[in-house]
């Protein structure tokens, strides 16, 4: 099934009503629920961040309806995820006339450039950290810090070294010692660099969410529910390093209660016009989250 918001986060919600409504027709007891649906996913997770850990109190499990990912001839659920630092670094240059006083300018773009390179090139593969510039703005300031979108492919202004850039960004870690020092390199290079180029600059986190630790509870809690898979058939793997933020990224840490992410149906293509589910794993996703409900009843 293909379409947008299908698997991220639309699936989990059916999944969740399918499982509730299969216990329904056996007329099997389930355990007491609270259901938290937020509106604000992907643009800060100001609400979430607020309802989740004041819903999550006194709960002793909390389950996260994320997809997991297709393995082989299973799927996963998962354990732990990385932290998330979002950061902006804006500089300030020299203005001048290329033609006329070129060697007195002093450009905030090259400047953002070159850091962005040293920047991105600190993401490693594997269990690595991934430092990911994400979008760089530069010219004058009237583009920059006033809006003026249409000298955006217009010939005005060619003729000027631009003295402001802003770029922003991402940082993912598993290993939060890791995160702190590649923002103390991030901070030290962006001054390095203002220096190189004659420019000003200013580094700053803007948002820090902290990572998900595979703790024992957690990895046992995955085992229970992967024994409940091999029941009906099929396998499921742990993740412990999820590169996605997910709501159990939000919650506490170390968390006071059990805590199950990656619970939903797996498909691909999340954020795009080919996003799409599975819906063979529609249907092992509800007998799942349908055994979980049962063996989990207070």
């Amino acid at each position: 099934m293909v379409g947008t918001g299908t698997v991220d986060m639309k699936a989990g919600i059916a999944a969740l009503w399918g499982a509730l409504a299969w216990l329904s027709e056996r007329q099997q007891d389930r355990s007491r629920l609270r259901l938290i649906v937020v509106p604000d996913e992907e643009v800060g997770d100001a609400i979430s961040r607020s309802v989740l850990r004041d819903r999550s109190l006194g709960a002793p499990r909390v389950w996260s309806l994320e997809p997991g990912r297709a393995v082989g001839s299973g799927e996963t659920i998962v354990a732990a995820r990385r932290g998330l630092l979002c950061w902006r670094l804006e500089i300030t240059g020299t203005a001048a006339h290329s033609g006329a006083d070129y060697w007195s300018g002093r450009s905030a773009l090259v400047a953002a450039a070159a850091w962005s390179t040293t920047a991105v090139d600190q993401s490693r593969p594997d269990d690595g950290p991934i430092v990911n510039a994400s979008r760089l703005v530069a010219g004058g300031q009237d583009l920059v810090d006033e809006g003026r979108w249409d000298l955006v492919r217009s010939f005005e202004r060619l003729n000027v070294v631009p003295d402001r850039a802003v770029v922003e960004g991402e940082i993912r870690c598993i290993d939060p010692e890791s995160a702190a020092e590649l923002e103390t390199f991030l901070a030290t290079e962006a001054q390095r660099v203002a220096d190189r180029f004659g420019t000003r600059a200013q580094f700053e986190i803007t948002q820090r969410i902290d990572a998900v630790a595979a703790s024992p509870r957690q990895l046992a809690a995955a085992e229970r529910v992967a024994a409940l898979a091999a029941r009906r058939g099929w396998q499921i793997e742990t993740e412990r390093d999820r590169r996605g933020i997910s709501f159990t990224n939000l919650l506490p840490h170390p968390a006071p209660h059990e805590v199950l992410d990656g619970l939903r149906l797996v498909g691909g293509g999340m954020h795009t016009r080919d996003e799409f589910v599975s819906l063979g794993s529609l249907r092992r996703r509800i007998e799942l989250l349908a055994d979980m409900l049962v063996v989990k009843r207070d």
